[in-house]
Parts: C-alpha cells; sequence; structure tokens
C-alpha cells in the first residue's frame, strides 16, 4: 500500500505541467512536441554570449617553468570524500545522473579515482571541457514556471546543470 502511494507521489512530481501554450501569433499550442519546440526557440533567444573582449588578462605573477605550475597543490583524498558527504542529498544529479545521495554514499569508495583525475588535470593543465560547461536542458527536463499566466512560453525557465 505504502509503495502504491509512494509511486503515485513520484509520478505526480515528475509529469509535465506545462498545459497549453500560446505562440508569438496568439495561436495556442497544446502538442507536446509544439510545446517543447516554442520553449526550445524561447530559451535559445534569451540566452546571450557575453562580450568578454574588454576584459584585461591579468599580469602573470609566476616565476618558473611552465612544467612547474599547480604542482604545489594538495589533493587530498579525505577532503574530497568530506566534501561528497556533505552535499546535500535533496539536489538534482548533474550530466553524469548520479544522485547526490548516491555520490555521499560512496565517497570513500570514489574519493582515490577523483583525486587521481583532479591531480592529472592540474599536472595537464587543461580542465576537461565538460566541466566548464553548463547543460541547459529544455526537452528532456520539464520547464520550471516561473510567474504570472501559464500559458506565456516567457514564464518559463530552463534547468541548467
Amino acid at each position: 500500500m505504502i509503495g502504491n502511494r509512494f509511486m503515485h507521489y513520484v509520478k505526480s512530481k515528475s509529469k509535465s505541467n506545462v498545459g497549453s501554450l500560446v505562440n508569438e501569433h496568439g495561436q495556442s499550442i497544446s502538442d507536446a512536441k509544439e510545446k517543447a519546440g516554442a520553449l526550445d526557440e524561447f530559451f535559445g533567444s534569451v540566452f546571450t554570449k557575453d562580450d568578454d573582449s574588454y576584459i584585461r588578462i591579468p599580469a602573470s605573477h609566476f616565476h618558473g617553468d611552465s612544467t612547474d605550475r599547480l604542482v604545489d597543490i594538495a589533493i587530498d583524498r579525505e577532503i574530497i570524500a568530506a566534501k561528497l558527504q556533505n552535499l546535500k542529498p535533496d539536489k538534482a544529479a548533474g550530466d553524469d545522473n548520479l544522485s547526490k545521495r548516491l555520490l555521499g554514499t560512496i565517497s570513500s569508495e570514489i574519493a582515490e579515482s577523483i583525486a587521481i583525475i583532479f591531480r592529472k588535470s592540474l599536472d595537464a593543465g587543461h580542465v576537461p571541457r565538460d566541466w566548464r560547461t553548463a547543460n541547459v536542458q529544455c526537452t528532456s527536463i520539464t520547464p520550471l514556471f516561473k510567474k504570472c499566466k501559464r500559458y506565456q512560453v516567457d514564464n518559463y525557465r530552463p534547468v541548467s546543470l
């Protein structure tokens, strides 16, 4: 009995709450693909790339060989495990789809591997691209309603993981 109630609760939270929308021509959109397209078009129109050409490159205070950079940064397995254990379990999973609760539970088992990955990144002087990029998804995650009228596309926002 409790299992059925739980599944009903989960289904109620995972259903799309985006009802019919109105497009820029005032026409009602109720087809799921058309709604996704309208939301995708709106989300794409509001995100811009900042002009960073005016930002000065800071003067280098490093006085050594480029191979010596970042070698004095210690990567501590215990600190990594502690950070993983302190993740808030109710927060959304990242691109890897691993829940915060799972990461906290297996923190001591994966901390050494994470430390090795971080150390290799520092030694190579390279941060993997997917560590530097936000993934804005609007087709696989329900857009979040912000305010006012639910039928207006601009009253929703995408989720950035």
